[in-house]
């Protein structure tokens, strides 16, 4: 919904594989390489066949709950996948997938009101909706005429466009959260990139990626999750393969934008 409609239609989910595979494949190499060398141990783990088989006795056959859930995404994939051939917005395939389930009594009343992040979903909606006024009241050409700078660092060096934005998302990542940055940034940043002829799916693409970056727990929401799980997980290590991580995804997003100039998306 944050994409105008011509790069929502040239962007299925083929192309987004296609033009984020360059950034996907070096992050998943390096986040290995790291990995091997920070997490690495002289420990051997050997567990029993027999451990493995009664685990897996334990946990059963799917329930018919989890075989709806495993139908439902997997008719979601092949209709997004497909969406060229048939045509059908993707909100409509989704509402097909959450009216299948709710019919068939796979999600009671409570569930549907209480495991559903009601409010996440309300925040979003309302800042797709804002992002549609910003374009109607023709903010974004204020901002393109008040702040010069923006559009032309883009046009001009989008490496030093994506320098400027990670300082920028740095700062706010240690006032706001992952999730408000990201939608404040994608709210000002794509409506001018779309503006002035930048594809407007690389500067999203770029925001989504640094606004994951993280330095302290407490900018990170699931580290604390996470955390409870592994209570006996050593905090300094996983923060130093933390940092190697902002790292990683900095290469990937700065070596995509020499594939996406081959493609002529730059």
């Amino acid at each position: 919904g944050l994409l105008p409609e011509n790069i929502q239609e040239q962007f299925d989910w083929l192309q987004w594989i296609g033009v984020s595979v360059i950034a996907g494949i070096i992050m998943i190499l390096l986040h290995i390489v790291v990995a091997a060398f920070i997490f690495r141990d002289n420990e051997y783990s050997n567990i029993p066949k027999e451990r493995i088989a009664m685990q897996l006795e334990l946990l059963g056959n799917l329930t018919k709950r989890e075989l709806a859930a495993l139908i439902g995404i997997t008719f979601f994939i092949i209709a997004l996948i497909t969406t060229s051939f048939h045509k059908i917005p993707s909100p409509w395939l989704g509402l097909t997938v959450l009216y299948g389930i709710l019919m068939f009594n796979m999600l009671d009343k409570q569930e549907f009101n209480k495991e559903i992040d009601w409010s996440f979903l309300i925040y979003v909606g309302g800042m797709i909706s804002i992002t549609n006024i910003f374009i109607y009241l023709n903010l974004d050409k204020f901002l393109i005429n008040y702040l010069p700078i923006i559009g032309d660092t883009m046009v001009d060096n989008f490496i030093l466009f994506l320098l400027i934005l990670t300082i920028i998302i740095l700062v706010m990542r240690m006032i706001f959260s992952t999730t408000v940055t990201i939608l404040l940034m994608v709210m000002l940043l794509m409506p001018i990139a779309n503006n002035i002829g930048i594809n407007s799916w690389i500067v999203g693409f770029s925001i989504l990626i640094l606004g994951e970056i993280w330095f302290f727990p407490r900018q990170y929401s699931f580290y604390s999750q996470v955390r409870e799980l592994a209570k006996n997980a050593d905090d300094a290590i996983f923060l130093k393969f933390n940092m190697f991580s902002n790292a990683i995804k900095l290469i990937a997003l700065y070596c995509s934008v020499f594939y996406w100039q081959l493609l002529g998306l730059l």
